[in-house]
């Protein structure tokens, strides 16, 4: 935003400053306002876009600055610059028109909009489109941590001069996202989070196959689970248990070292996992139930089974997280006792001073195959495939020790981090990936059916 527009924007009336805020339908282009001493407005508005938008952007205003806040965990702020760089390609003006257009009636209340003509947005956007030409950007939408997507993009843009515009949502929201946005993609590729959404948006026809160039160097058994590259696995992750163990001593309750200790009835309450409907790592959890009740019984699958585990764990359960990583978080913060979460992440909660302990569970756990896809339809195809050779190349992986994100890398070349847990050093479960693809949906609408609406 230039210097010369906040000074507009800054001078409003002193009328305006200190009335309620006003609505007004603007044909051409969209500028949010928010009085600095309207703080108490300000701050029931952000509480009703938090609570009504959840699948797609939506706008945070702060001190006359006009931002963009991402639908993320990280919950990162864009200023108006990086905004028009994000709408350009999708004609900026109409971007931002649909973003008000969808939301009218929510945002209706606490927004003061001010008409632009001549200067602001469209000036900028129309000054921008010759560049937008030149300029190579890549929009990524990632499903790892933030820390491990920001540094993929700034290492990608390094190597290579391609900008990456990335937005992180959990594998559930972004499956969600990719249906919504099927008919008009606006990502190029998918990177990261557990395998299992990426392999249901392949089956459904979100994806489109695609080899990396390097793919002889990635291992065998994680590169390429579905067959014919219709998903690359790029990194592995454990799944397991995060324990406090401190408050469970002081509880009287005995560390869990498997599945079946997770039912203690003194842990009602205690324990924290996310909601298979929103999180890949939650859809691992029910799957490796279904996995592990069946080999009890001497079966591949056992649906039923795995579901009344699932019933039985769900009583002491404090919450269903939207977040795969959020209840390891609370486990941390000494809020639960026990958190079903990946293993590397619990590493990294360790490193950073947290007191818990990273439990593989020995009656067989299941694990995840990080995924990458190539989008259908994506804007700039030969970038992404440029990205996805770039991605799973040692030089990349290798990357994600530096910021703590202990997973595996699948490529063979590549250095494994010395506090990663090597997965044959775990009892696993014969986890298909091709069963979770075909049945997760399925299998996932008869928990929230049959588990989620069970009383607690």
């Amino acid at each position: 935003m230039s210097n010369r527009f906040r000074e507009k924007i800054s001078r409003q009336s002193a009328r305006e400053q200190n009335s309620e805020l006003y609505r007004k339908e603007i044909p051409d282009a969209i500028v949010f306002f928010c009085p600095a001493s309207s703080q108490n407005s300000r701050q029931n508005f952000n509480k009703k876009l938090t609570k009504n938008l959840t699948l797609w952007k939506y706008f945070s205003l702060f001190e006359n600055q006009v931002f963009l806040k991402c639908c993320n965990d990280a919950g990162s702020l864009m200023p108006v610059s990086d905004i028009i760089h994000y709408c350009r390609k999708n004609e900026a003006v109409l971007c931002l028109r649909s973003c008000f257009s969808r939301y009218a009636d929510v945002l209706k209340e606490g927004i003061y909009m001010k008409k632009v003509v001549g200067i602001c947005l469209i000036l900028l956007v129309l000054g921008s489109l010759p560049l937008a030409a030149e300029e190579k950007v890549l929009t990524l939408y990632g499903s790892a941590e933030p820390r491990s997507i920001e540094v993929l993009a700034e290492g990608f843009e390094k190597a290579t001069g391609v900008k990456v515009d990335w937005i992180r949502m959990s594998s559930g929201e972004t499956l969600a996202r990719l249906r919504a946005e099927k008919d008009n993609p606006q990502a190029d590729v998918w990177w990261g989070g557990t395998l299992d959404p990426h392999s249901i948006a392949a089956l459904e026809g979100l994806t489109e196959n695609y080899c990396p160039s390097i793919y002889d160097e990635l291992d065998p058994r994680f590169r390429d689970p579905l067959g014919d590259c219709q998903v690359i696995g790029v990194y592995v992750g454990i799944l397991g248990f995060s324990a406090n163990e401190a408050l469970l001593k002081e509880m009287g309750i005995p560390t869990p070292t498997g599945w079946e200790d997770l039912l203690n009835p003194k842990l009602k309450g205690l324990i924290g996992v996310a909601n298979p409907n929103t999180s890949g790592t939650a859809l691992t959890t029910l799957a490796t139930q279904v996995f592990r009740t069946g080999e009890a019984e001497g079966k591949k699958v056992d649906e039923d089974a795995g579901l009344e585990y699932m019933k039985a764990l769900h009583a002491n359960i404090a919450n269903y997280t939207k977040s795969g990583v959020a209840p390891g978080i609370l486990a941390g913060r000494g809020e639960l006792a026990v958190a079903i979460v990946f293993l590397h992440d619990v590493i990294y909660q360790i490193e950073e001073g947290y007191p818990v302990t990273a439990i593989a569970p020995q009656d067989g756990t299941g694990y995840e195959i990080g995924g990458l896809n190539l989008v259908k339809g994506a804007p700039h195809p030969e970038i992404a495939k440029q990205f996805m050779d770039w991605v799973v190349s040692a030089e990349a992986q290798e990357t994600q020790a530096a910021i703590g994100a202990y997973q595996l890398p699948t490529n063979m070349t590549a250095k494994v981090p010395e506090s990663a847990i090597p997965i044959d050093s775990v009892a696993t479960v014969d986890y298909d990936f091709n069963w979770v693809a075909e049945n997760g949906v399925r299998v996932t609408d008869r928990w929230t059916r049959e588990v989620f609406t069970l009383p607690r």
